[in-house]
């Protein structure tokens, strides 16, 4: 499955003097990447591309935006979470949603603009999905 990282809107200013330096965080199922930094922008253009291999559970893609200081801990700006449990063979997804507190605290605003193919190791409709097995076919025992 492929990620491309388009862009942020409208995010909250975590900087003094209004700005902050965004960074994404992209996972998942434990397979994580980040994106780059992008300087005093509350719009920030990250234009990235990221490739992740997707497991037979029901994967998640998260993506968690951080305000990178010099000094102390990066400041979470919101996030997205993305279900991919259907997602297809070469499906195309363009999504712009609107970042969420992930269950964090502090103030959100604004949204991500990303887009989700689907690669060789997404989800497959089987050939046969209610194709019934031997064991199906037996009858109960009487009691």
């Amino acid at each position: 499955m492929s990620v491309h990282l388009v862009e942020g809107n409208g995010l909250v200013a975590k900087d003094i003097g209004g700005s902050s330096d965004p960074k994404a965080i992209l996972s998942v199922c434990g397979q994580r990447q980040v994106s780059k930094v992008i300087k005093k922008d509350l719009n920030p253009k990250w234009d990235q591309h990221f490739s992740f291999n997707l497991p037979d559970d029901d994967p998640v893609l998260t993506i968690e935006v951080y305000d990178v200081d010099l000094f102390g801990a990066d400041d979470f700006m919101g996030g997205i979470k993305v279900p991919l449990a259907d997602l297809r063979v070469s499906e195309v997804r363009n999504l712009t949603i609107p970042v969420e507190s992930l269950g964090k605290k502090g103030k959100f605003k604004g949204e991500l603009v990303v887009v989700i193919k689907g690669g060789d190791k997404a989800k497959k409709v089987p050939a046969h999905p209610f194709r019934l097995t031997a064991q199906d076919h037996r009858r109960p025992r009487p009691r």
